[in-house]
């Protein structure tokens, strides 16, 4: 009869624990899918130290988890440019050179990308074309620096026999 009884108490005391205990389970879920989503929120800021460009697209390629260094042009005249530090909240590669390009340095060049934000089919970080192109003036400016210059020197009151060095 004792053990009769006690199966009856155990057969009430454990349905009405999981009545109390049930809505306990969805609060504990919500919590952990609350903080998944700041996690998310969080590993969406890019972050670059500054460096050279290739630095910069090298950590666009670990931060978006693509291959943009593949597709890469990086004209010599800008490889040893110094891309400042740069913080972004950014879904997309794309949005992060958009900012970049923002900054309006004819010494850091203007990235150009193909799709760009515009198109149609810009979803997803993949692009066919990645792009540093310099600035007109700059490149301007290093080949009139590099051009040779030559000094003329009038012969008309040297004599000939001095024309020889």
């Amino acid at each position: 009869m004792k053990i009769k009884l006690r199966s009856n108490a155990f057969a009430l005391v454990v349905p009405c624990l999981m009545v109390f205990l049930a809505p306990l389970n969805p609060v504990q879920a919500q919590e952990t899918n609350e903080d998944k989503h700041t996690e998310e929120a969080k590993e969406k800021v890019f972050s670059f130290e500054g460096g050279n460009p290739l630095d910069f697209v090298m950590a666009l390629d670990k931060h978006f988890r693509t291959r943009l260094v593949q597709i890469l042009t990086l004209p010599e005249t800008l490889s040893k440019t110094k891309v400042p530090k740069l913080r972004v909240a950014a879904e997309d590669p794309r949005q992060v050179l958009t900012v970049y390009n923002r900054l309006q340095s004819p010494m850091l060049g203007q990235w150009r990308f193909e799709p760009d934000g515009a198109s149609q089919n810009a979803h997803g970080t993949n692009m066919n074309v990645l792009m540093l192109v310099p600035d007109k003036s700059v490149v301007a400016n290093k080949i009139e620096r590099s051009l040779t210059k030559v000094k003329a020197v009038a012969l008309a009151g040297v004599p000939e026999t001095k024309w020889r060095l």
